[in-house]
């Protein structure tokens, strides 16, 4: 099944790929037309600059202007005259003009000058082309703001084309191979990509900087001109740059993010995952050696995690969208290396991936994740694996005498502590009767953060809407929707919550400030203890909550927006272990301590 999933949208792919490129054609030609246009404008006038002054004299001279929607353009126009040696010449060049000419205030200053020397006698000065007196123009200067936005114009719309081509060939490329393997290999999905094939599997953190790095480039690219574009018009209505500074200010962000994972590239190196055998197995184990630069020691060990992710495609056309829902997810914390030599850090892992579990497919990606906090920049690593079902594979446990898990030795328990950072919350105490976690004001920094900037920008809509001239409803609209916005990002901001679990039970104290009530929950009173979908989601991150299950109290929520999916149902068994609740088969974080406990040794590299 796996194979024909894999199988199935190779063609597809192709026919994609040919599409992409006659896409992307009209891009990079536009892009390319528009920097030659503008080199051509800029270069002209450099020449224009040199040419010797004459005398000349206005026969006509006028300020034109467009108006549309929201702002009115201006063109300077002229006709004049000059003589040389004798012979009577006659030019309208104003300027050397471009596809950027309204870009600043140059067209509306100088239409206003023309028509006030006209209206003066019409006695100006032009600059003659020494070797073609035929060729005039009255204000050769160089200007910077229609040069820039040209430049930067061209440059979003020849970067797309060019590099949808570029990604459309090393696609086909990548196709062929891929289909070679295939047609050799018909039975062996896992044999079809090259890293696969061979078992070293290099960190995905370089694409992911990459892509984030053509993004906010592309961002900046467009948002940098329209605030210029803005600022340099005369008559704007003042709102509008309000409105507009937000997208630079959102590129900024962006700029920052890809700067912060180009840094973690730089810190992981080029790590690999070296796996012990080809494939992981589904209902058998994942393992190898993650292979990173030398002198990592983190403080706490490394993260590992590894999650099944199913890619879910939302919505359709323009706003289609991929969200990934984690599956399943496993974590370990490893305490201790190998030893393998001064040149490298060599991390052990193994994992079991559950028998019932979908195999690796286009919609699949089995993903495991390292983290190391060593101070600075953390180590961060991303490998993409492959996991099927094979001969190996078994739909059983293995046996209690045989659940001895090769890792034991390198790998530290996951504490209370370590499980509430990992949540961005904190440890306040932790006895033999009780435990208790506080999570403060946004302890989701990254989505209150978000949107926090999200509901300011949206705001801002709302108020130029207002002064603008869309219809009165438009802004009434918008402004119901902030209201809703604002309440979340505040919510998020200023929303705390302490929880308490132990022998006795459960009290959990949610807070706006210092407003709110503790509520308890006696242990004899608790069904189960879960960890749900909150039904949030940002990028590639689904938001669980922590909820309580009673029998006279009904469904009570705990913690909400929580990012972490694996800690979290580390949270849930922590929870259910303290106050006496047995796990039953199923449950969030069930068994996963003895199910993964398995038979026989990784290889040598690993012993």
């Amino acid at each position: 099944m796996a194979e024909e999933t894999l199988a199935e949208s190779k063609t597809g792919r192709r026919i994609g790929v040919g599409c992409m490129t006659l896409f992307a054609l009209p891009f990079a030609a536009a892009g390319t037309a528009v920097i030659y246009f503008v080199a051509a404008q800029a270069w002209h006038s450099y020449q224009a600059a040199s040419w010797p002054q004459h005398p000349a004299t206005l026969l006509e001279a006028k300020l034109k202007s467009h108006q549309n929607d929201d702002s009115t353009t201006y063109t300077a126009t002229a006709r004049y005259e000059y003589r040389v040696g004798g012979q009577r010449y006659e030019s309208n060049q104003v300027a050397f003009s471009g596809p950027m000419d309204n870009v600043g205030s140059f067209q509306k200053e100088k239409g206003r000058e023309l028509e006030r020397l006209l209206a003066a006698g019409g006695g100006t000065t032009c600059y003659l082309n020494p070797d073609d007196p035929a060729n005039a123009v009255l204000y050769p200067e160089v200007r910077v703001g229609p040069l820039v936005a040209g430049v930067l114009f061209g440059l979003v719309f020849a970067l797309v084309g060019y590099g949808l081509i570029a990604g459309a060939w090393y696609a086909n490329r990548k196709l062929k191979r891929e289909a070679a393997a295939r047609a050799a290999r018909p039975d062996e999905p896992w044999a079809w990509r090259d890293d696969w094939a061979v078992g070293r599997i290099r960190s995905g953190t370089r694409s992911k900087a990459i892509g984030a790095t053509v993004f906010a480039l592309f961002w900046n690219l467009i948002s940098w001109p329209a605030i210029i574009g803005v600022l340099m018009k005369d008559d704007r209505e003042w709102w509008l740059p309000l409105v507009v500074a937000a997208f630079p200010l959102i590129g900024i962000v962006m700029a920052g993010y890809a700067t912060r994972l180009w840094l973690v590239v730089r810190r992981s190196g080029r790590s690999e995952f070296e796996m012990a055998a080809v494939p992981g197995v589904l209902g058998g184990r994942v393992a190898g050696v993650i292979h990173a630069p030398a002198g990592l020691e983190p403080e706490g060990g490394f993260q590992a995690t590894l999650a099944c992710i199913r890619k879910i495609e939302k919505g359709s056309g323009d706003d289609s969208h991929t969200v990934e829902n984690v599956l399943w997810s496993d974590a370990r914390v490893i305490g201790r290396t190998l030893a393998a030599g001064g040149d490298e850090t060599a991390i052990p892992v193994q994992f079991y991936a559950p028998y019932q579990l979908p195999a690796s497919a286009e919609d699949v990606i089995w993903r495991l994740s390292v983290l190391g906090k060593t101070g600075g920049v953390d180590y961060q690593a991303e490998f993409e694996l492959p996991v099927f079902k094979t001969a190996d594979s078994s739909s059983a446990e293995p046996p209690a005498d045989q659940r001895q898990d090769a890792l034991a030795e390198f790998e530290i328990p996951m504490t209370a502590g370590m499980i509430a950072e990992r949540l961005g919350a904190r440890l306040l105490y932790e006895g033999p009767d009780e435990t208790a976690i506080y999570f403060p004001m946004a302890h989701n920094r990254g989505m209150t953060a978000f949107l926090v900037a999200f509901a300011i920008g949206w705001t801002g809509i709302c108020v130029g809407l207002f002064y603008s001239d869309a219809p009165w409803f438009f802004p009434w609209i918008f402004s119901a929707f902030g209201v809703l916005i604002d309440y979340f990002a505040i919510a998020m901001l200023l929303r705390s919550t302490r929880l308490q679990f132990g022998q006795r039970g459960v009290q959990v104290h949610r807070r706006w400030l210092v407003f709110g009530q503790p509520r308890e929950i006696p242990a004899d009173d608790i069904e189960r203890v879960a960890v749900e979908s909150s039904g949030t989601s940002s990028g590639s991150t689904q938001y669980q909550r922590l909820l309580l299950h009673g029998r006279a109290t009904g469904k009570v929520l705990l913690v909400n927006d929580l990012a972490d999916k694996t800690a979290a149902e580390k949270l849930a068994a922590l929870v259910r272990e303290r106050i006496g609740l047995s796990d039953a088969p199923g449950d969030d974080d069930a068994s996963h301590q003895d199910i993964r406990m398995l038979s026989g040794d990784l290889p040598d590299e690993l012993d």
